[in-house]
């Protein structure tokens, strides 16, 4: 059958009512938290994509697609939404015509995607070897967390990000983001940068 759209979590409780419905008299239109919603990208196999208000759900199960950047490199990905990464994610398989990139080489041609900010940390470049395309998590460095009180019910702050073919991108608004990048000191905020689509 189709895939629905999206997916939300419940209480017990409130499953065990859902259930006993089993004639659907009930009219549901919005019950518990939405957890994952429908993405379609023929370069990734995962159907869904975590949103950032269900993340503190399922964040204690994840075991994979979570990197931890620098401090430096997660306030930028807060301030500019989206971060160069210069290595091919794991598994990309070029498209029709594309050469196939070398494993841990920087194969970023576009002259304006090489300009802007990227991930420069060997460390987490380490750990996105290991991130496919597709949803991931960006989470503050433990220590960095505490430093800031970024630490909420035991976990350091996270935000559900999309690893494309070149970028991370933030899935979370902007509104989010500039009241998390508030609670940062105005040093380390910086000035969010003019982007330019030249080829």
């Amino acid at each position: 059958g189709t895939l629905p759209k999206r997916i939300y979590y419940v209480s017990d409780s409130v499953r065990k009512i859902l259930d006993e419905d089993s004639k659907q008299d009930m009219r549901v239109t919005s019950v518990g938290v939405k957890i994952f919603e429908k993405q379609s990208n023929k370069r990734v196999k995962t159907p869904y994509r975590i949103t950032q208000e269900g993340l503190p759900a399922i964040l204690p199960l994840m075991t994979k697609q979570i990197f931890r950047p620098t401090l430096e490199e997660f306030v930028t990905l807060l301030r500019e939404r989206s971060l160069v990464i210069p290595e091919a994610p794991p598994g990309l398989e070029p498209e029709e015509g594309e050469e196939a990139p070398a494993e841990g080489a920087s194969y970023i041609k576009q002259k304006h995607m090489l300009e802007r900010p990227s991930v420069k940390s060997e460390d987490t470049l380490e750990q996105l070897r290991s991130v496919n395309m597709g949803c991931c998590i960006a989470m503050m460095r433990d220590e960095d967390a505490k430093r800031f009180g970024f630490v909420f019910n035991g976990k350091p702050l996270s935000i559900s990000c999309w690893r494309g073919t070149i970028t991370v991108n933030l899935l979370t608004n902007t509104n989010e983001t500039d009241q998390l990048l508030e609670k940062f000191p105005e040093e380390l905020r910086g000035e969010r940068k003019k982007r330019s689509h030249a080829n």
